[in-house]
């Protein structure tokens, strides 16, 4: 896949198997969750830059004056993002245990592998705006030991794409990368975008997935042209590998 010239991998959606997955393997329609709403409660989170200058005229006054108003503008800002911005979270990684156990039901779900289109993603949909840095609208996760640190109030509107992509280096093993929207109408908990209905190119079913819930999730995609495969447990390397379905 190319995103504005540059060759990315295919990324993986790790996902239970429902009726939501064969929408998005037949379809192509993808859900973006708002940012409220994922499992790590830090997202969002972010400090802003001291201002000393600041701090010494407020301390002519009430010393405290400052430190109230940087809470109450940190407060509010994550307010905000937190409601009107939606993710939709991707994986460089197929085989990675843990998230399988997380997100694809403890090995009952399936992973999809997705190609993105390679022409620009309107950046404007009837939801709301997908947020593009640099041409691009696929964006790698940053992990960090730290939060985010900010210049003062005027500089942060046009950081909130860099809230939106950090964590805690806790979550490195997930290896993300994520489309960002933003929207300040939507009050639905998530947003769905199509991409068409070849976006999804493999599926791999979960070692632990029945052969009949294979068989069921196929017929109803009813789409020839997706590479079906199964991952098996390696014992004794802690591993998975695939075979053919």
């Amino acid at each position: 896949m190319r995103q504005y010239g540059k060759v990315i991998p295919m990324l993986y959606k790790y996902r239970d198997l429902n009726e939501f997955t064969v929408e998005l393997v037949r379809d192509g329609q993808l859900w973006l969750s708002r940012i409220c709403d994922l499992n790590d409660p830090f997202e969002g989170d972010f400090k802003i830059e001291e201002d000393k200058g600041a701090y010494v005229e407020s301390s002519r006054h009430r010393p405290n004056d400052i430190i109230e108003k940087r809470i109450d503008i940190i407060k509010s800002y994550r307010e905000l993002i937190q409601r009107q911005f939606f993710i939709l979270s991707l994986s460089s990684k197929w085989s990675d245990i843990v998230m399988w156990s997380h997100y694809s039901r403890n090995h009952f779900g399936c992973v999809v592998g997705i190609e993105f289109p390679s022409e620009a993603m309107e950046n404007t949909t009837k939801q709301g705006r997908i947020i593009t840095r640099r041409k691009k609208y696929i964006h790698k996760v940053k992990y960090s030991t730290k939060d985010l640190t900010l210049p003062l109030i005027n500089g942060i509107e046009g950081e909130y794409y860099k809230i939106c992509l950090q964590k805690s280096t806790q979550w490195r093993y997930e290896n993300e990368h994520r489309i960002i929207l933003h929207s300040n109408t939507v009050r639905a908990p998530g947003v769905r975008i199509n991409l068409g209905k070849s976006v999804a190119k493999k599926v791999i079913f979960g070692a632990r997935t029945p052969l009949s819930e294979v068989d069921k999730f196929i017929n109803s995609v009813g789409r020839s042209d997706v590479l079906y495969k199964r991952a098996i447990f390696n014992h004794g390397q802690f591993k998975l590998t695939i075979v053919d379905v």
